[in-house]
């Protein structure tokens, strides 16, 4: 089928001219994002002899109306932020974009409040996601951050995407202790290999950093180093 062909099965699927009266009806769907402007040209035929013929062009443009709305698109996909990360580390890239033109296809992005991330405008619709204060792994391991697409039409539309991003741990917390100190009474003339006591220490952070090793300090008894009496 040529080019020619289907741009006029197009145009009659659309739209159609009453022979007798000139009026042009429509009777398919416009769509402004698909095509803003439709050429239709039309003849026009007396009945004398010898038969007499005039030509015209009638040009539909279609005036776009927020029918579109806005889309959040991830760019880049987020990456795990580290807790330490300083002020202004670049999460992940976004773009808005919108099918519609003018006022309707203007679109702004809103963030959640709360979360310590903003999104810093770049160039043409593309944002990046950045962080904004600080993190701490112990306290959110994850957000699920929410952003707001709006456009500026009227009525405005709108969308929302949930971005989630999981913060990684650096050891920045010391494992403390269940007491700061304890006190042991045990006979004298213990067997030696016996339990003494145990003490117990926990770690917040996660992972490899989270693991503990107990070790006695070199520290004496009567000029004698305390390992001589006692091992972990």
């Amino acid at each position: 089928m040529s080019i020619l062909l289907m741009a006029l099965n197009s145009l009659l699927s659309i739209f159609l001219l009453h022979s007798d009266t000139g009026e042009i009806s429509i009777v398919g769907p416009l769509d402004y994002e698909s095509n803003a402007i439709h050429e239709i040209d039309i003849t026009a035929k007396d009945k004398g002899v010898p038969e007499m013929e005039g030509h015209c062009r009638v040009q539909v443009v279609v005036i776009d109306i927020n029918d579109n709305a806005p889309e959040i698109v991830l760019t880049s996909k987020p990456t795990p932020v580290r807790e330490d990360s300083r002020r202004g580390t670049v999460v992940a890239l976004i773009r808005a974009r919108d099918l519609d033109s003018g006022d309707n296809g203007k679109v702004t992005l809103k963030l959640q409040k709360g979360s310590p991330f903003i999104l810093k405008a770049s160039f043409s619709n593309n944002y990046a996601l950045v962080t904004n204060g600080p993190l701490d792994r112990e306290s959110f391991s994850e957000y699920n951050i929410e952003i707001t697409a709006t456009d500026s039409g009227s009525p405005p539309l709108s969308s929302k995407k949930t971005i989630p991003v999981s913060i990684t741990d650096v050891n920045d917390n010391p494992p403390v202790f269940t007491q700061p100190s304890y006190n042991v009474y045990l006979k004298e003339n213990g067997v030696p290999g016996s339990i003494l006591y145990s003490v117990s220490a926990s770690d917040l952070d996660f992972g490899e950093n989270a693991k503990i090793s107990y070790s006695i300090l070199d520290s004496k008894v009567q000029d004698v180093s305390a390992s001589s009496y006692v091992y972990i």
